[in-house]
C-alpha cells in the first residue's frame, strides 16, 4: 500500500512529532505501508530526516511556467486549475507533473495534522496540494488538525469544497469541529482525537509518572516569537511576554534553587526563519548576574523522539510550544502551559487543566509568578489524573488508525 502524506514541514519540531506519530499508527492500521511525505522544504528536511522518502511540494518547487499558472488561478479561481489537471495536463510545468504523478500512484492520501489551516498564515500552498490530491481522484484523509475559524470568502469557498470531497477529517478539538459545522462540513465524516504525537508516549512512563513525587528543581522552558497579538502590538506583546519569563525564572531560581534550561522543538535549523534559542539567549541576557549562574540554553536540534529523552530529565516544563508540552507529557513530565492559540488551551482544558493555562494575550509581567506557587504545591494533586488522561490520549491517537483503516476499507468496498 503507497500512502502520501502531504503540508509537512520537518523544520518544525512539532510537524515533525506529529509525522513520527503518524507513522507510527499507519504502521499499527495497514502493516508496512510505502509512505512519501510531501514537505514545504524537502531538501533540507531530507538531511535532518535521512530515513524518510520526502518529496518537495509542489507550490514551492514549481519555477516559472507553475508560477505563472498560480497568478492566473488566483486571478480565475481553483476551476483553472481543475480544467488545467483534467484536460489540459499539457499546461503543468515539470514539477506539477512530477507531484500530480506522485499522487496517482497514491492509494491514500493524508494531509498531515497541525495547525496551518488558520488565516494567521497564507492558505494558497497547502491547499493547493489538497487540490492536487483531489484532481488525481485520491481519497483524502485530514489527520489530527487544529483549523479556522474562517471567515475570507474565497478561503471559504474553496475549502468548503475540499472539505465536502473528503471522507474523514480528524480534529483536536471540539472548537474546530464547531469551525468546520460553521462551513456545513457534514459531521458524519468528523472525528475528534488527540493529537497524532501522543502515539509516540512510552505507556510505562505514563504509569509511573503518575505516582512520582519529584521535589521540582529541574525546570524546562519553551519561548517562541509571536506576532499575532490581539490586543496590542506584536512589538509591545513580546516585551511583556519575555518579561514575564524573566521573573518566573527568577522566582524559580530564587525562591525554589532550580536550575533551568531554555529548550525547545524549534531550534538550531538555520534554514527555518525561527531559532527559539536566540529569544531564549535574549531573555537569559536579561537577567540579574546571580540568577544566571543557574539557568543555561540548550541551542541545539533534538529530533521528536530525542527531545522526549532529554524531557525525562526534567521535573517540570513552562512550554510555549504546544508540541513541547506534548512532548514533555510523553516524557511523564507535568506541564505550566502557555497558550498563543486556542489548541493549547482545548488541550488542557481537554485534560482538566484549563485554570493553569496561561494566555499570551493576557499574560503580564508577573502572570506567571503569580500562579507558580499555586501550580507547584497543586502538581502532585493533579499528576494521577493527568497522566492517566495522557495515556488515554495516547491510545485515542493510536486507535486514529483504526479508523482510518476502517473508512479506507469502506471507499474500496463502494468503488468495487
Amino acid at each position: 500500500m503507497r500512502v502520501v502524506v502531504n503540508n509537512v514541514f520537518l523544520y518544525n519540531g512539532g510537524d515533525a512529532a506529529i509525522t513520527f506519530g503518524l507513522l507510527k499508527v499507519l504502521a499499527g492500521a495497514f502493516g508496512d505501508p510505502e509512505v512519501t511525505i510531501v514537505d514545504t522544504e524537502a531538501t533540507g528536511a531530507r538531511r535532518y530526516y535521512p530515513e524518510l522518502d520526502i518529496r518537495p511540494m509542489s507550490y514551492f518547487s514549481s519555477k516559472i511556467l507553475g508560477q505563472f499558472w498560480r497568478k492566473l488561478a488566483d486571478l480565475f479561481g481553483t476551476w483553472f486549475h481543475r480544467v488545467r489537471f483534467r484536460h489540459l495536463k499539457m499546461l503543468l510545468s515539470r514539477d506539477e507533473r512530477k507531484a500530480f504523478e506522485l499522487y496517482q500512484t497514491a492509494d491514500l492520501v493524508i494531509t498531515t495534522g497541525g495547525t496551518y489551516l488558520v488565516e494567521n498564515y497564507n492558505l494558497r500552498p497547502r491547499l493547493f496540494e489538497l487540490d492536487l490530491a483531489l484532481f488525481a481522484n485520491k481519497p483524502l484523509f485530514f489527520f489530527t488538525q487544529s483549523l479556522g475559524p474562517f471567515s475570507d470568502p474565497s478561503n471559504i469557498k474553496r475549502l468548503s469544497r475540499i472539505f465536502a470531497a473528503s471522507p474523514l477529517i480528524l480534529l483536536r478539538d471540539e472548537k474546530s469541529k464547531s469551525h468546520l459545522m460553521d462551513l456545513g462540513v457534514s459531521e458524519h465524516k468528523i472525528k475528534v482525537a488527540s493529537d497524532g504525537a501522543f502515539a509516540l508516549a512510552d505507556p510505562r512512563v505514563l504509569v509511573a509518572a503518575q505516582t512520582r513525587r519529584n521535589k521540582i528543581r529541574r525546570i524546562a522552558i519553551s519561548v517562541r516569537d509571536w506576532q499575532h497579538f490581539r490586543n496590542k502590538t506584536s512589538a509591545e506583546g513580546m516585551s511583556i511576554y519575555k518579561l514575564a519569563i524573566s521573573r518566573a525564572v527568577e522566582y524559580l531560581a530564587n525562591q525554589h534553587d532550580a536550575e533551568i534550561t531554555f529548550i525547545s522543538s524549534c531550534q538550531a535549523v538555520p534554514e527555518y526563519w525561527t531559532d527559539d534559542s536566540m529569544l531564549a539567549r535574549e531573555i537569559l541576557a536579561s537577567l540579574p548576574e546571580a540568577v544566571r549562574a543557574s539557568v543555561k540554553v540548550d541551542a541545539s536540534y533534538h529530533s521528536p523522539l530525542e527531545l522526549i529523552e532529554i524531557l525525562k530529565q526534567f521535573d517540570l516544563t513552562i512550554s510555549t510550544r504546544m508540541h513541547m508540552a506534548i512532548l514533555s507529557l510523553c516524557a511523564g513530565v507535568p506541564v505550566l502551559p502557555i497558550a498563543y492559540e486556542f489548541k493549547t488551551s482545548e488541550l488542557f482544558s481537554s485534560f482538566g487543566l484549563g485554570e493553569w493555562v496561561v494566555s499570551m494575550d493576557e499574560v503580564d509581567e508577573m502572570s506567571i509568578v503569580k500562579l507558580l506557587p499555586r501550580f507547584l504545591d497543586s502538581v502532585d494533586g493533579f499528576r494521577q489524573d493527568l497522566f492517566a488522561a495522557v495515556l488515554r490520549s495516547r491510545d485515542n491517537a493510536l486507535s486514529t488508525g483504526d479508523v482510518m483503516r476502517s473508512n479506507f476499507e469502506d471507499l474500496r468496498i463502494s468503488q468495487t
